[in-house]
């Protein structure tokens, strides 16, 4: 049993790779693809698993949104499979997924549990969108959770964390939201690096090529020019070198 099902996983991940480098995108957007992959196929099972839940436990409308979170995840992974702009795709479930947090931050659950999903957003919106708009993105994101909590709508009432919560969350969010922007910052200038030097290795191949083009050239057109210019009859000394 465990052999089957160790057998289904590889033969899913060779699936996974294998549409990820068919995509028709550039090696960067390949690359945000495969992080993208790693969330879907890890996100989107426990997405489900607490939709179910909060279906036995009679909440509706969070398992609505788990539900249509998580369809709305894998439709935008198949969709970036096949389409060359992936960008559109991401802001889409981004406002999906980022709509959802927000929900479950001011539903609160228990313990105020719920808000602690908020702090995967800045990590995975970064490695999506880049670092200046995944940092947009995530200080729209805990804007919007502060003033729907500070100024709830009518029939929303959002779950009461005490100041001392409030407090703490905040500022670790913004940690995770720093750390996420400066590991993508890292990420870009070694990529920078290697990409520049690897140019440089072409570069310094192709004028190797060129020079040693020339110089056979130039070898070939003196020993032309020897055999031309011997009188006949008379042999063509070669130089040698003594052993």
């Amino acid at each position: 049993m465990l052999t089957a099902n160790k057998t289904g996983i590889n033969r899913l991940v060779r699936i996974i790779i294998e549409m990820v480098k068919n995509a028709p995108l550039t090696d960067e957007e390949k690359l945000r693809l495969k992080h993208f992959s790693a969330f879907v196929f890890l996100g989107v099972p426990i997405m489900i698993g607490f939709g179910i839940y909060n279906f036995q436990s009679e909440h509706l409308l969070p398992t609505a949104l788990l539900l249509l979170g998580s369809a709305g995840v894998f439709i935008g992974w198949i969709l970036l499979c096949y389409l060359p702009r992936g960008r559109i795709v991401y802001r889409i479930n981004s406002v999906l997924f980022g709509g959802m947090l927000v929900y479950m931050m001011l539903l609160g659950g228990e313990d105020g549990s719920k808000a602690l999903w908020m702090f995967i957003f800045p990590q995975i919106i970064t490695l999506l969108l880049g670092r200046t708009e995944g940092l947009v993105w995530s200080a729209g994101l805990l804007a919007s959770g502060m003033i729907l909590f500070l100024t709830a709508p009518p029939g929303l009432a959002p779950y009461r964390f005490s100041n001392e919560f409030l407090i703490r969350f905040v500022p670790v969010y913004l940690v995770v939201t720093a750390l996420a922007y400066w590991f993508e910052y890292f990420r870009e200038q070694s990529r920078k690096e290697l990409d520049a030097a690897q140019h440089r290795r072409e570069h310094d191949f192709a004028e190797g090529a060129v020079s040693a083009g020339i110089d056979r050239t130039v070898m070939s057109d003196d020993h032309d020019k020897k055999i031309t210019n011997h009188p006949p009859g008379k042999e063509l000394s070669m130089p040698t070198t003594g052993c």
